[in-house]
């Protein structure tokens, strides 16, 4: 190549850095540094253990299906009927969903999304896919540890988050409750491409997570009560990062260095405590209260560096030189305190016939207090002289932002059914379940942003310039309102073909409502813009910035297969399966999650 082409090649490349250097930051104009907060299920909920938690029964499987662990989400006090023997044990191992790796091409490709095609085209990369990493496994223990008092229980349960994966990047997602997957849980997009060099890199990130409950139940006469202390904390950390050197012998001095470093952390933590009583109210009836309250926090760093150099020089008569020279820095922390109280209700009533019928309620308040630090520097050198050409360029990024506000918002369950036992070794569950949660946003954020270009370039037959400067103080204003409301229903069959074995079938159908309204709106409190002499003032002057009203309606069927096994008396072994169905390029294929699970019980 010619080196005098060589060398506007490299200029060219060097001012479209300068143009990305914005969106590298993960910071675009109007948008507020809060919204690239990872969001999780676990945050400010508390975390009990669900045996039935596959995906389409857990949140419907309280008062659904019977089992002492699932009557604990309901009230705290049904610990006493927690088994007829001195003490009970639970354990369960799951197959977390795990994190996709596939390959998908880079450039726009319609045809690729149907079915027939099988042939992937040229060029194509690595791509990932995230899912918030659950529990691996599940354990609890209740006994009744006083002599001659079995109306006192003490119980504890546990469970376990952990994953290693290759680091990802925060996508920018903030209505979804997991990267990647659409408001009913289904992928739809792929995020983050995980790169490493191959010189000097890392690629890791890892998530830990630990779920601790403590219980405590007596009865006295009808009436029972009970009460629990609940502890989780929950980690991820990691980091991406390469760095190479080289020079080209061929072409001395010609030199490269590169080195690029992304870290982010969040760190979650809250106790909640809750209390319920239980009262029978007849042989056939009985009926419970119960109040809880959390406290959470929930922090969020990320640090990214980038640093290059580029220098290029040649003898005569090709007499040339290139220089570039970049360096960047990101800092922003993200910091959330929260609170949720809640009360419920249930009722079961014993129809007759070995029918019983249920109803639960369950109502819920929350706050959360939002906090966001951002700081954000880059700049950029590149230069270029030989023969009759130069040419120069440099830039300067400097972009802090300080933002706070607050997220409330309530949900409320209602859920009633009947469970029915039928022939001799037969049950079953069906019922409905609507749950409707609302959630309303606002936050502040004040933006300093200075920002410096110019670019200049000579010939023998002429010269030109360019100078850009952006001096702007802003305050921008956040509102994001959503309800979404799902109906849920279940049905749940168990028939004993045996003394020994248990078998299990589930079919939840539900259908899900989502409507959510995204507005910002942008103060400039004083902001100066100036190009090439010519200079814009915009103090005062306020723009609005509406996303497209979200009302999306889904409708999902979920399936459960599994067997129980009773090979000595006090032991059951429970084998669950559910298939999740995932479409990828137009192709559906089927991810089985599984679970096995261990129930020991004194007689």
């Amino acid at each position: 190549m010619n080196t005098r082409v060589t060398g506007l090649v490299l200029l060219a490349f060097a001012v479209a850095v300068l143009t990305a250097l914005h969106a590298n930051a993960q910071i675009y104009g109007s948008r507020v540094v809060d919204k690239a907060f990872e969001e999780n299920d676990i945050f400010f909920q508390p975390a009990l253990i669900n045996p039935f938690g596959l995906s389409g029964f857990g949140d419907a499987a309280s008062g659904f299906i019977q089992h002492p662990l699932l009557d604990l989400e309901i009230n705290p006090a049904l610990a006493t009927v927690a088994g007829s023997g001195t003490w009970s044990g639970y354990l369960d191992f799951r197959r977390s969903a795990p994190s996709q790796e596939e390959v998908y091409p880079v450039y726009g490709c319609p045809y690729c999304l149907d079915a027939a095609a099988l042939r992937i085209p040229y060029p194509y990369y690595g791509g990932y896919t995230h899912e918030a990493a659950r529990p691996l496994l599940a354990a609890a223990l209740f006994g009744k540890p006083v002599a001659g008092r079995q109306s006192v229980v003490l119980g504890a349960s546990y469970q376990l988050v952990f994953r290693d994966s290759d680091y990802y990047a925060v996508p920018y997602d903030i209505y979804r409750s997991a990267a990647a997957l659409d408001f009913q849980g289904n992928r739809v997009a792929e995020v983050g491409v995980p790169s490493v060099d191959g010189s000097s890199g890392e690629n890791s990130l890892r998530t830990t997570g630990h779920l601790l409950n403590l219980h405590v139940a007596a009865t006295a006469g009808p009436l029972a009560a009970g009460g629990r202390v609940g502890f989780v904390r929950h980690a991820v950390d990691g980091s991406m990062g390469h760095q190479d050197a080289w020079t080209n012998p061929a072409q001395s001095p010609d030199r490269s260095f590169w080195a690029d470093l992304e870290e982010r952390r969040q760190e979650y933590a809250h106790v909640d405590i809750e209390f319920g009583i239980q009262y029978n109210v007849s042989d056939n009836m009985s009926a419970g209260v119960s109040v809880g309250t959390l406290f959470g926090n929930a922090e969020q760093a990320l640090v990214r560096g980038d640093t290059s150099f580029y220098a290029a020089s040649a003898a005569p008569p090709d007499v040339y030189s290139n220089e570039y020279l970049r360096g960047g820095n990101t800092l922003q922390d993200w910091d959330r305190d929260g609170t949720q109280t809640w009360g419920g209700a249930d009722l079961r009533y014993n129809a007759g016939s070995n029918a019983t019928v249920y109803a639960v309620y369950r109502g819920a308040m929350l706050g959360t207090d939002l906090n966001t630090v951002s700081s954000i520097r880059d700049s950029t050198f590149a230069d270029y002289a030989g023969g009759t050409y130069t040419s120069s360029s440099s830039s300067t990024l400097i972009d802090e932002r300080v933002g706070s506000g607050d997220r409330s918002g309530s949900s409320h369950r209602i859920a009633t059914g009947i469970q029915w036992g039928f022939a001799e070794r037969s049950r079953i569950s069906f019922g409905v379940d609507v749950n409707t949660r609302l959630r309303e946003t606002d936050v502040q954020e004040r933006v300093s942003t200075f920002q410096h270009s110019r670019n200049e370039w000579s010939s023998t037959g002429g010269s030109s310039s360019w100078r850009y400067v952006l001096v702007s103080d802003q305050e921008l204003t956040w509102s994001l309102r959503s309800r979404r409301t799902d109906v849920t229903i279940p049905i749940y069959l168990t028939t004993r073909v045996s003394d020994y074995v248990l078998v299990e079938f589930g079919l939840s159908r539900r259908f899900s409502l989502l409507n959510l309204s995204d507005e910002t709106i942008v103060r400039h409190i004083a902001t100066v813009e100036e190009q090439n002499g010519q200079t814009i003032v915009r103090d005062g002057m306020t723009e609005y910035y509406r996303e497209p009203r979200i009302r999306e309606s889904d409708v999902s069927t979920s399936f459960l297969a599994g067997f129980t096994v009773t090979p000595a008396p006090g032991l059951d072994v429970r084998f669950l399966l559910s298939p999740v169905q995932q479409t990828r390029f137009g192709q559906t294929d089927i991810d089985w999650r599984w679970w096995i699970g261990f129930e020991l019980s004194s007689r």
